[in-house]
């Protein structure tokens, strides 16, 4: 509900004038069959393009290896949850060596530099 709320204060925040706003609002949702239409192929060449990139020209901005990394820390964040559900994990890492610990954080430290983006690029919301 809320999210919903704030996505149409964005529409007014969005649009020039206010009549703008009120003609993005009464035609939200006209012609959405067509727009599904057209999403459902879209959705069509993104999956053959990741299985057949190079032939079909759309990468989606992804590589194989940035799939597989987002799969895997997906796979890694629903691990460490259901581990975290079973068991008293801060506990049991409180009651390790410091020595332990701090080398935890420091490979979080370089893993969090290694995996930065190197690229800087325009800020997301200006693109709309």
């Amino acid at each position: 509900m809320i999210f919903s709320l704030v996505c149409l204060g964005w529409i007014f925040f969005r649009a020039n004038t206010v009549q703008d706003a009120f003609y993005i609002c009464t035609h939200l949702f006209s012609g959405i069959g067509a727009e599904m239409a057209a999403y459902w192929e879209v959705l069509k060449v993104a999956q053959i393009s990741l299985y057949l990139e190079s032939t079909t020209g759309a990468s989606l901005g992804m590589t194989i290896w940035d799939l597989f990394l987002a799969f895997s820390g997906i796979g890694f964040i629903c691990v460490v949850e259901y581990i975290m559900s079973k068991n008293e994990v801060m506990q049991r890492f409180n009651r390790l060596s410091v020595w332990i610990k701090w080398s935890f954080y420091w490979v979080l430290i370089y893993s969090i530099i290694f995996f930065r983006s190197f690229s800087s690029s325009e800020f997301i919301y200006f693109q709309f």
